[in-house]
């Protein structure tokens, strides 16, 4: 059975969510009866005749798990090792912010969203914006440079 990182960004239906978001969509999906059915039928078993409502979740758990894409089933991103990002990412759901590294691109551009703010009168949230400078350890100097960039 395949494994993720709970605590790695998990991509699902064009977003990318926090574990515990991730793992609320896989319970709601594991329940719809449809799946259910295809999942009994892709096991070899009768889906009638499953008695057990945990046992049914669990076959669809596992077949959505082996045959489904992000699309179908929250995935964590495997091939992103280190989630690298070219911007902040943060939870589809909740709006968590999710655990990525910034790329160099990426870390330009929140201490240019930074240097925006202070030039435009308070232009973006201060508190998301300091929550991102905190999170990804921007430097006054990266601000200052983003600043004269634009």
């Amino acid at each position: 059975m395949y494994s993720w990182d709970r605590d790695a960004p998990h991509a699902y239906n064009g977003a990318m969510y926090c574990g515990e978001c991730a793992d609320k969509a896989r319970a709601d999906i594991a329940k719809n009866e449809l799946l259910q059915m295809e999942a009994a039928h892709y096991h070899g078993q009768d889906w009638e005749n499953i008695a057990d409502t945990e046992t049914v979740e669990s076959l669809t758990r596992q077949w959505l798990e082996e045959t489904g894409s992000s699309e179908d089933w929250p995935q964590a991103p495997v091939p992103f090792a280190e989630h690298l990002c070219n911007v902040p990412s943060h939870c589809g759901d909740c709006g968590e912010l999710l655990d990525v590294q910034l790329t160099d691109e990426g870390r330009q551009y929140v201490a240019g969203r930074i240097a925006e703010h202070i030039a435009d009168k308070r232009r973006g949230s201060a508190e998301l914006l300091a929550l991102w400078a905190a999170e990804f350890d921007i430097e006054l100097t990266e601000v200052l440079n983003a600043a004269e960039r634009e």
